[in-house]
Order: structure tokens, then sequence, then C-alpha cells
């Protein structure tokens, strides 16, 4: 196996760039439909300015559905989660009541609770303080613990974990970049 740093620092700033859409997106939304959207895993679908950019379902939330994504936005609507999430301060907060939401419902999964929170917390210009770990993130970090580059006891059972527990080369990075960089490393062929 082998970590190819070049290319995951070449791809650093498309992530980077990506983020700061989404980012801009939401934050053009209300609350509410920042929310709803987040939830239902509406993305901007170009790269031009969101303000006038078409949305679409994100891709990567094909197996959980659109179906099973409107029951998680529509339960995330209802009281007490909704008065949590309008009091919440941080990326953190969101998440808990997304993960409250994911163990509720059967077919919600890891992914789903993550990026819903991330969006949510994007249109308040918030962003996680760890790196966190579900699907694609946890194959990519699994390699980074075969190579040696962490150890397994800084993952094991863990949901996130914080971003200098991983190798120099990602310490730089922003944590959502870096659970991005985990995400697609395997498809891209950085994690071998």
């Amino acid at each position: 196996m082998s970590v190819k740093i070049k290319e995951i620092e070449t791809y650093v700033p498309q992530a980077e760039e990506y983020y700061s859409e989404v980012e801009v997106y939401y934050k053009s939304l209300t609350f509410l439909e920042a929310v709803k959207q987040a939830a239902n895993a509406i993305v901007p679908s170009g790269m031009a300015s969101c303000s006038t950019s078409k949305t679409s379902f994100a891709g990567h939330q094909r197996r959980v559905g659109k179906t099973k994504c409107k029951e998680g936005a529509e339960k995330l609507l209802t009281h007490p989660n909704w008065a949590e999430l309008e009091a919440a301060k941080s990326f953190e907060d969101i998440f808990r009541v997304t993960e409250k939401v994911k163990k509720n419902t059967q077919k919600l999964g890891d992914l789903w609770s993550y990026d819903t929170a991330q969006r949510i917390a994007l249109h308040k210009g918030w962003h996680p303080k760890e790196v966190y770990l579900q699907s694609g993130a946890h194959e990519g970090i699994q390699v980074l613990v075969d190579e040696g580059l962490i150890d397994n006891s800084e993952i094991k059972g863990k949901r996130s974990v914080p971003k200098e527990a991983l190798p120099d080369f990602m310490v730089k990075l922003e944590p959502y970049v870096i659970e991005n960089i985990l995400c697609v490393g395997k498809s891209e062929g950085w994690f071998k």
C-alpha cells in the first residue's frame, strides 16, 4: 500500500473551493430552508456562482435515497429537534441533533448525519472541529493505519478524531477537507 501525498495536495484547492461554494449557497437560504435542503441532500450542482446555480441530490447519498432523506428532514423539523437546532452554537451541537434523528430512523446512516449537520452548520458559517469518520472516511483512515501513519488506538470505536492524530501532511488542513480526502481517496487511487 501507499499514500499518494502529491495527488492529495493537488486536490485540496478543489475541495476547498467546493465547500466554499456550498457554504455560499447555504448562507443564501433561510435557516428553515437550509435545514430542509441539508437533510434532503440538496447541493449546488455547479461551481459557478451559487446564487444562480441549480441544485441536485448529492449522489453519494444514493444508498440512503430521497425518501429516507425526506423522512430525516421531517423529523428535524419536529419539536424538540427543531428547538435544539435553533439553539445550536456550533457544528457539534447540530451534529448531536442529526445523530439523534439518525438513531431513531431506520436506514439513515452516519454519512447522512454528518453531511446534513455539515450543510446546516455551513448556513451559520460553522465547521467541524474534528475529523468525522463515516463510510469512505473509515476506509481511507484504515489505510493510514495500515501504512503505520497513525495508531489504530487513535480511531478504534471513535466517530471523530482530532486532526492532530493524523499524519503531518493532513494536520494543516481543515477537518472537513480531511474527511473529504479520506472519503474520496480510495476511489481516486490516493490510498492503495
